[in-house]
């Protein structure tokens, strides 16, 4: 089975049409269904659906895709390490929230390890897993909470940690109150907060933003999943609500002083590849 053959139905995989994959390969059609009857018969089973001219992936070719892509993916770390090439384009992926962070980051790092351009667009957590193991990304950024659906062949590297703290606008009255606030003073606030994960984009119900099941039920008013909006109501000064750490500091909000106890536990943040070059570009 070699790469050229399986770079093909990788293609076919992502586009489930014949000519379109040929124009990409520059060939005939002819030649990539050959392509994929090559790989067909070396697993002895058919790898799509074929209705017509259409191609739909099945069972057995979404298993062996994963497969596909990690044998490209380790020829080509094989050729940009030792023939130390150039790779022209990296893409990451990871939610918004994630991104805002360590974009940064990645950019500074990468633009030193041999690529020359690097696009970033958001996902949420599954659907960045998704686009990596589909091939349409290089890196993804996401929480270690998911960690146990990354399948071992692929790479992951802990790039930071960060807390959810409970952040208000400069004006709001609690500002300056006390030294430390207890849990039931902060069930007496009014909180903006989401039903919907940012990380993981799961519609989780109201208040799905880290409050701990052990404290006090709290005030809700306000229920908003975009960042840009909990951010003009944050500094509105009217209202608390559950963020990352540094979210609250880049945007120059009041981090409350809240007991220990009340404090959602810190989360690590990782990157996940297919190379490990990559990942060590990171570090």
């Amino acid at each position: 089975m070699n790469t050229d053959d399986l770079e093909k139905f990788i293609s076919l995989a992502q586009s489930q049409n014949m000519q379109q994959s040929a124009a990409e390969f520059d060939v005939t059609p002819s030649a990539m269904s050959k392509a994929l009857r090559r790989i067909e018969l070396l697993l002895s089973t058919q790898l799509f659906l074929r209705s017509g001219k259409q191609l739909i992936l099945n069972a057995h070719g979404r298993r062996f895709l994963p497969y596909a892509l990690a044998a490209v993916k380790q020829i080509d770390e094989a050729q940009s390490l030792i023939g130390n090439l150039t790779k022209d384009k990296i893409k990451v992926v990871g939610p918004s929230i994630l991104l805002s962070k360590w974009a940064s980051v990645t950019t500074r790092e990468l633009l030193n390890a041999r690529t020359s351009n690097i696009s970033f667009e958001s996902f949420y957590e599954q659907q960045s897993l998704e686009s990596l193991l589909q091939g349409n990304a290089d890196i993804a950024i996401v929480t270690r909470e998911i960690e146990h659906q990354i399948p071992d062949m692929l790479h992951t590297q802990v790039l930071g940690e960060f807390q959810q703290v409970f952040a208000v606008g400069k004006t709001h009255a609690i500002v300056g109150e006390c030294s430390e606030i207890g849990a039931d003073q902060l069930a007496e606030l009014d909180f903006a907060v989401p039903e919907r994960s940012p990380f993981c984009g799961e519609q989780r119900g109201r208040g799905c933003d880290g409050w701990l099941g052990t404290l006090p039920e709290r005030k809700m008013p306000i229920t908003v999943n975009d960042h840009n909006v909990l951010l003009q109501l944050i500094k509105t000064g009217g209202f608390v609500a559950i963020v990352p750490d540094y979210w609250a500091r880049e945007h120059q909000l009041v981090i409350l002083p809240v007991v220990a106890e009340a404090l959602p536990e810190k989360e690590d943040v990782i990157a996940v590849a297919w190379q490990q070059h990559w990942l060590d570009a990171l570090c």
